[in-house]
């Protein structure tokens, strides 16, 4: 037995020595091994010896299969000697490439010289002889390579040309996060070594592969011989990159650029092929120490067209909460990240865009055309700069009043509440524009135009938020201070809608049990103010004039009986009344933490201050009917604005309401019920528009134009009209 722990066996041993000539041979594992010699000559050769046996004489893994070979020496006088030979491995089942090699050798008192070819050869294993690069496992790799070593008197240098090693399989880093790396092929016009342990490679390409940044720390080793390894202009192609975040790992496919190596440092420059989608760049410089641990490193990332949902795992690493949101998101980012590390601290700088960003929490949706934000993550620091959101839509579940009174005292909660309290997020300004909400129905918009605004938002501080907008075609504003890290969410501020259609509660007046609206105007405003002990006072103020409604559908179950002691008919009729003076009050007062605000909540203090207001015996209000003083018909209009026809008949009219205060103009729809379908209802919309916007023009205040909701009639016209009516109150009043 012979070779490192006993692992190789030679059997069948013959040993013949015949006058100065001597012979030897047996069998090593199968294989047969030969030699002889006489004098200072002698040969070896070697017959399908396994190969693992022979890279085990020098303490090698070695790779399975075998060798075969011829080793030829000879002494040149005293102290000097040359050999030269040739080799080849094969593998067990001669399949694949075979190996080769051939060296010649000098070894003499004033020095060694070698010169080595190799040619698809096994060089596995051999990183147990690299102390130097002691985070570097290599388990298989096969060299190609032309080298000359010189030894003079205690110095060594080492020099090739054109060589590579191809199909390089190893890991690195420390246990026991040991990550897996490979290359279809390094190669290099030169190289050179030397016993100062100064590794050059010129021209050093490496094709397709895979490697993972950063690496685990591994204990440092103490070694008397450092390599130092000097690549310059490096060409990478076709490289996969991947980068570890805890157990997320984000991958870069397909890279090509440059990479600079010096002792103890790496530059690199990376880009995705232009025919790979989605597109990255990677810059960066890392440093390491003696034992090849990340020292510290900068890096910037450019990534265009990723897929969010790809990207979740990786963004959850800065965003703790976001994997666990109870949300589906989709879209499609853009980012420019700069990393940094100085070895204890970890910071991250830059942008994200996000395009059709959609997300859904159940029966909830929320989209936008684009999101940009500026954001800086420094250990467990997160701060937003900026961050602008365009062209956003929030689809809501219409929810009965049966189903949502129940619950009214919950507290009004979101999911991105979540988000921001679980990462300590700061944000200095966060604006969203041109925004929409719809309820229950995607055509169902309730709100449009929204500007929504969100300043020095901190923990522990107050915010400030404003909204602009219009709902039910009428004013919306809002002036809130809000404390999202609270809980439940506080906010003190006032809220106001003025002059607002009631078209929008169309289908959840009718899912609640109530009357459907035609005409009115509406206005609100709700205003919140703080008091002691962390409570709040609420006051709100609500009017709705001239009420019109569907007649012949009330329901079987008015869900107002119940609730304020009157039917909905009554309700509409005793508001209407109510408006004409200073609007219905109502308010109430509470603790946060106890009673929490809901706009749920909110609706439920009104209607059971309604039940006080008429709990009396007061007689109710009548409705009593009004004149129809004037009118002009118009046509219905697709996209043609009105004609001067049609301009002058209805100024006649406007200009009759226009001077008789208390008066109104009403836009009433003409049409048969078989033709009101989806067509003629924008249109009859869309002529209300044009006659409200030229009124307006022309000095009538929009809280007196009354547009009324297409109902069709069975002895309406086929193509239907607007007859624009100026109404003045009834008679007496």
């Amino acid at each position: 037995r012979y070779g490192h722990d006993a692992g190789a066996e030679v059997s069948h041993i013959s040993l013949q020595v015949d006058q100065g000539r001597w012979h030897f041979s047996g069998d090593v594992d199968g294989g047969r091994l030969d030699a002889w010699g006489k004098g200072s000559k002698g040969e070896l050769t070697l017959n399908e010896v396994p190969a693992d046996a022979c890279f085990k004489l020098v303490d090698l893994e070695g790779a399975s299969g075998v060798l075969s070979g011829h080793l030829g020496w000879s002494g040149q006088g005293v102290d000097e000697w040359i050999a030269s030979g040739t080799g080849k491995w094969q593998s067990a089942d001669g399949r694949g490439q075979p190996g080769t090699i051939s060296l010649n050798m000098r070894i003499g008192s004033s020095g060694r010289e070698l010169r080595l070819r190799t040619r698809h050869w096994p060089v596995h294993g051999w990183h147990g002889h690299l102390s130097s690069v002691g985070m570097v496992h290599v388990s298989k790799a096969w060299l190609d390579t032309a080298i000359e070593y010189r030894e003079d008197h205690g110095t060594w240098h080492l020099q090739g040309g054109e060589g590579g090693l191809r199909d390089v399989r190893g890991s690195v880093g420390g246990e026991p996060e040991q990550r897996p790396f490979r290359f279809e092929s390094l190669s290099w016009t030169s190289c050179e070594l030397d016993d100062r342990g100064r590794l050059a490679l010129a021209g050093l390409e490496i094709v397709g592969g895979e490697v993972s940044l950063p690496v685990a720390a591994a204990q440092s080793q103490e070694t008397s011989y450092t390599m130092r390894l000097f690549a310059s202009d490096v060409s990478i192609r076709d490289m996969v990159l991947h980068w570890h975040q805890g157990q997320r790992v984000l991958s870069l496919p397909l890279l090509e650029g440059t990479l600079d190596i010096e002792p103890h440092m790496m530059g690199f420059d990376l880009a995705s092929r232009d025919d790979v989608q989605p597109q990255w760049r990677v810059q960066g410089r890392w440093a390491f120490n003696p034992a090849m641990q990340v020292r510290s490193f900068q890096t910037d990332i450019l990534g265009k067209g990723l897929p969010l949902q790809e990207m979740i795992p990786v963004l959850s690493a800065g965003m703790p909460g976001l994997k666990e949101l109870p949300l589906s998101m989709s879209g499609f980012l853009d980012i420019r990240w700069q990393l940094a590390w100085d070895g204890e601290h970890l910071s991250v700088t830059g942008e994200v865009g996000l395009q059709d960003f959609k997300a859904r929490h159940g029966s909830a949706q929320w989209r936008a055309e684009h999101i940009k934000a500026h954001f800086r993550i420094h250990d467990h620091q997160r701060h937003v700069g900026t961050m602008e959101v365009h062209g956003w839509h929030y689809l809501v579940p219409l929810v009965p009043m049966r189903v949502a009174m129940p619950n009214s005292d919950a507290p009004d909660e979101h999911p991105w509440l979540e988000l921001i309290r679980a990462g300590s997020w700061s944000i200095d300004s966060l604006r969203l524009e041109d925004g929409s909400i719809a309820v229950g129905e995607e055509e169902d918009i309730w709100a449009r135009d929204l500007l929504l605004r969100l300043q020095g938002l901190k923990p522990g501080k107050p915010a400030r938020m404003e909204l602009t907008g219009r709902l039910g075609e009428g004013d919306l504003t809002a002036s809130f201070e809000v404390q999202p890290y609270r809980q439940p969410l506080q906010w003190y501020g006032v809220l106001h809608v003025r002059s607002a259609l009631p078209f929008l509660l169309r289908r959840w007046l009718k899912a609640s049990g109530m009357p459907v609206l035609l005409r009115g105007r509406w206005w609100l405003e709700v205003r919140v103010v703080t008091t002691e002990q962390n409570g709040y006072s609420l006051s709100g103020r609500f009017q709705l004039l001239r009420p019109l409604w569907m007649s012949g559908e009330r329901q079987e179950h008015d869900p107002m009986l119940a609730r304020t002691g009157l039917s909905s008919e009554e309700l509409l009729l005793w508001l209407d009344h109510v408006s004409k003076k200073d609007g219905f009050r109502w308010g109430r007062e509470g603790l946060w933490e106890k009673d929490p605000l809901s706009w749920w909540g909110i609706l439920s203090t009104a209607l059971n201050q309604v039940r006080e207001a008429n709990s009396g015996n007061a007689a109710r209000p009548v409705k009593a009917a009004e004149r129809i003083v004037q009118t002009a018909l118009l046509r219905l209009h697709d996209q043609s604005g009105l004609s001067h026809n049609e301009r002058l008949r209805v100024f006649k009219v406007i200009r009759r309401v226009r001077a008789n205060k208390g008066w109104f103009l009403d836009l009433q729809p003409e049409i048969a019920s078989r033709s009101l379908d989806a067509s003629a209802m924008l249109r009859i919309r869309r002529t209300q528009r044009l006659v409200e916007d030229y009124a307006a023009k022309h000095g009538l205040d929009r809280s007196r134009i009354f547009p009324v909701w297409p109902v069709g009639t069975k002895d309406g016209p086929e193509v239907g009209a607007i007859r624009v009516q100026a109404v003045a109150p009834p008679s007496g009043s």
